[in-house]
């Protein structure tokens, strides 16, 4: 539904630092400045997954030199730069990854049969995790539904985004 907002982010970190009710404030950079406070003297890691703008990372960088933030993200934020990040590409999965990926979403007693065609379907989603975790949750929710079903459908190249799109709206029902 859209990128998390930095500031309730900011709210749900602050309460789990025990700030919470009404000395919680509303104002944003002000929540930003308690964030930066009560991390101050902490060693920390932040995992940010799926980040949309260098600008909502920003908010969230705690201010110890001794802490870490991890962000993932499907567009490279080059403005965080001039915030000290390092950028690392990750490479899509290796057929044989992919399978092992699938295996341990829709179980290894399930694939077992179809290896073949698990590595196919990993081709066939690029080695792109999130594209593998998409196909995974329509089989985990789908018992009957085969791997080699999985892989015919997503053979034609021309359908395979709309295909990748509808078995993600099956997976969140």
């Amino acid at each position: 539904h859209g990128p998390a907002d930095p500031g309730v982010v900011l709210g749900g970190f602050l309460r789990s630092f025990g700030y919470g009710g009404d000395e919680l404030p509303n104002e944003f950079h002000q929540r930003v400045g308690w964030f930066r406070s009560a991390l101050a003297d902490k060693k920390v890691a932040v995992l940010l997954d799926n980040a949309a703008t260098a600008a909502q990372v920003r908010a969230l960088l705690p201010p110890s030199a001794d802490s870490v933030l991890v962000v993932t993200s499907r567009r490279r934020l080059g403005g965080l730069v001039l915030d000290g990040a390092r950028f690392i590409e990750v490479p899509p999965l290796a057929p044989q990854d992919g399978a092992r990926l699938l295996a341990e979403t829709i179980g290894v007693e399930r694939l077992r049969a179809e290896t073949e065609p698990a590595r196919e379907l990993a081709t066939l989603c690029g080695g792109l995790p999130i594209a593998l975790s998409v196909v995974a949750a329509r089989l985990v929710t789908r018992r009957r539904l085969r791997v080699t079903d999985a892989v015919q459908e997503l053979r034609a190249e021309q359908n395979r985004l709309s295909l990748l799109s509808r078995f993600d709206e099956m997976a969140d029902d």
